[in-house]
């Protein structure tokens, strides 16, 4: 029986516990979350931060350069690893890459053998880079490619044709070498442009040598690519697609595929907005598994919760926060209650950045919470 079977019990017993109690969580997160930079080298339509559609002096100059510390850095994976987090992944409101010190930040995380995975637009890579990331023992390359075609990535990178032609090139030495270290995820993200052509970003992704694949809505903000959403319609044909695929793939590629499509299956758009009832009446594990920590040291329950702020890492301990009166109240009301204001800046109610995994612990831990009926099941 490995260390590592050993410590997945270990975890599953303190989450229970914490779910039985309701608030207090017996074991640290299992995932972290960590902004570590601002700045981009493109400019996605749909991106909050640096979008060509968004004005240019919607962040300040200095917003644009700012970028995590090496010494914060270190005294965050030091206080994630007392508190056992098992996965960390490196992200940011721009491209981690951009980051000077990127290589050592991995390098420190995994010296502390934790499960680390960088969120990237992967245009900033190439052999070199892809050779020293398997040194260092990266666990997990997420590439968010968005699409691979390049006309449609056009539209939603205009102007970038030729980073595009570089993440294929450096793809291609990838699976011609045969690489296993760090495992690739693809992330497609699906809107009125792409929503019929799933079966060939999965052909090409299996081409490819994928781990996986994640399917995503393109997340439409107020004043940004409201053009881009989808309809019901389409909404259907994206649902066919993912079944056939799943019959084929049997999980083998695709990324919680199945709980992916019953979220769809009850979504409903209006206007820009995908909304799902379902989502209101779901337990929300996140508060026991999962936290995000931004550049400027917030610390979120998940990605959408961003303005719900527990607390900020250069006020307190990591673990001082983790288990704060406002902490653990926000377990409750998310297992319990997410009607409640303290969730109107949340997505519980539309596209909730989280709905796959907490259908996933659900399964395990359900038994400890109210009934919740999963109205999507075929």
């Amino acid at each position: 029986m490995t260390n590592h079977f050993l410590a997945a019990i270990k975890d599953k017993i303190m989450y229970a516990r914490g779910i039985i109690n309701r608030r207090y969580a017996y074991q640290g997160p299992h995932s972290l979350t960590l902004d570590i930079i601002n700045a981009c080298n493109i400019n996605c339509v749909g991106c909050n931060y640096h979008s060509f559609r968004r004005n240019k002096d919607s962040f300040s100059p200095e917003w644009h350069q700012e970028k995590m510390r090496g010494e914060d850095f270190i005294r965050i994976i030091d206080e994630a690893e007392k508190m056992n987090i098992r996965h960390i992944a490196l992200c940011g409101n721009g491209e981690p890459f951009m980051h000077p010190d990127i290589l050592q930040f991995i390098s420190y995380i995994k010296q502390k053998k934790i499960w680390c995975r960088v969120i990237t637009n992967g245009t900033l890579i190439d052999k070199n880079t892809l050779h020293s990331l398997s040194s260092l023992r990266l666990d997990y390359l997420t590439l968010s490619l968005w699409d691979h075609d390049i006309e449609r990535n056009e539209e939603l990178r205009p102007g970038h044709k030729e980073k595009l032609q570089n993440i294929k090139k450096w793809l291609n030495y990838y699976r011609e070498k045969r690489m296993v270290s760090p495992a690739i995820n693809v992330n497609y993200m699906l809107s009125n442009r792409n929503y019929n052509f799933i079966h060939e970003m999965y052909k090409f992704a299996k081409e490819n040598n994928i781990k996986r694949i994640s399917f995503k809505l393109f997340r439409i903000l107020e004043g940004l690519a409201e053009d881009y959403a989808l309809s019901e319609q389409q909404i259907a044909i994206i649902i066919e697609q993912l079944k056939e695929i799943s019959r084929t793939d049997r999980g083998k590629i695709v990324k919680d595929i199945h709980y992916f499509y019953r979220f769809l299956q009850g979504v409903h758009p209006e206007r820009w907005l995908y909304l799902n009832d379902f989502l209101l009446y779901m337990p929300c594990y996140i508060g026991w598994i999962f936290m995000t920590i931004s550049l400027n040291g917030d610390v979120a329950p998940c990605c959408g919760c961003p303005k719900y702020i527990l607390g900020n890492i250069y006020q307190n301990k990591l673990s001082e926060i983790w288990n704060s009166k406002k902490y653990q109240e926000f377990r409750y009301r998310a297992l319990t209650d997410k009607s409640s204001k303290e969730f109107d800046g949340c997505r519980c109610k539309e596209l909730c950045a989280q709905h796959q995994l907490n259908l996933m612990v659900h399964k395990h831990f359900g038994r400890f919470v109210s009934p919740f009926v999963d109205r999507n099941q075929d």
